[in-house]
This record gives structure tokens, sequence and C-alpha cells, in this order.
């Protein structure tokens, strides 16, 4: 059995986690698919730029910056839409135009 968990703490936030456990079968197909998803480390060695496979914690490290960088993009565009929203209704309402009969 694998667990996979994500914990958001902090002084001014709280503490909070989520757990979940799966059968190491589901966790070797994360891996697999996190490994090809981000392909090759490539390395200089001795001048030669030489490629290997990711190791598991590297594909662990790429996970979870992906999860992050996706989950920042949605707050900024939640905030961002949340800020244009409040704009919008702080306008005064539009005044429609007088018309003057012929």
């Amino acid at each position: 059995m694998a667990t996979i968990s994500l914990v958001i703490a902090g002084p001014n936030v709280g503490n909070y986690s989520f757990v979940v456990d799966l059968p190491d079968s589901q966790a070797a197909r994360i891996l697999a698919w996190g490994g090809a998803a981000q392909g090759p480390v490539v390395e200089d060695v001795n001048g030669v730029p030489t490629s290997r496979a990711r190791t598991p914690q590297e594909i662990v490290d790429g996970i979870a910056e992906g999860f992050l960088a996706g989950t920042l993009a949605n707050v900024h565009r939640w905030e961002r839409e949340s800020a244009e929203a409040a704009a919008r209704a702080s306008l005064p309402p539009a005044i429609e135009p007088v018309r003057v009969a012929p």
C-alpha cells in the first residue's frame, strides 16, 4: 500500500492535511506517468551532455511542483476575476440616454 499526502500548515492559516492510501500498483503508474511526462534529466558529464532517467524523488518533486504551479495559477485567476467583479459592482449604474421627440 502506498500513501499520497498533502499538508498545508502555517502559523497564519492553521494545519490541514489530506491523506489517501492507494495500491502500490497505482503509485507505480503515477511514477511511470510522471517520469514520462517530465522526460529525462540532461547533465553535463565531462563536457558531454548526457541524459538519464529521473529518480523517483525527482519525479515526485516534479509532480508536486506542477500541482503547486497549477493551483497557484487557479488562485491568481480567481483573484483577478473576483477583483474585476468587485470593480464592476462598484460602478454607478449606466445612464440611459434621453430621447427627445422630433
